[in-house]
C-alpha cells in the first residue's frame, strides 16, 4: 500500500507499507501414522488456521504415494496405503 501527501507548496512525498491478508496456516495430523499395509490414514488439517480470522476454503491431501491429491472443503481426508514403505509429504 503506497499512500502520497502534497503540502500547500505542492510538495509531495510518498510512503509504503505492506499489509499481510490471509496468510494461511497449515498443520496435519495423521491417524494412525503407521502400521502394516493396506494401512487405512485419516488425515486432518482442522488445526489449520488464518491469521487474520478468514475461513479457510479448501484443503488439498497429497498423499506422496503417486495417488491423484485430494481437493475439497472438508479439513479430514481418509486414504490407504497399500503397499509398505515411507510415503514424504508433498
Amino acid at each position: 500500500m503506497t499512500v502520497t501527501v502534497t503540502d500547500t507548496a505542492q510538495v509531495s512525498a510518498a510512503a509504503t507499507a505492506q499489509e499481510t491478508v490471509g496468510q494461511p496456516v497449515a498443520a496435519l495430523s495423521l491417524s494412525p501414522s503407521s502400521g502394516s499395509a493396506p494401512l487405512l490414514v485419516t488425515a486432518s488439517a482442522a488445526a489449520s488456521s488464518d491469521a487474520t480470522g478468514v475461513s479457510i476454503s479448501t484443503y488439498s491431501f497429497n498423499f506422496g504415494d503417486g495417488t491423484a491429491a485430494v481437493s475439497g472443503s472438508a479439513a479430514t481426508a481418509t486414504h490407504t496405503y497399500a503397499s509398505t514403505g515411507t510415503s514424504p509429504p508433498r
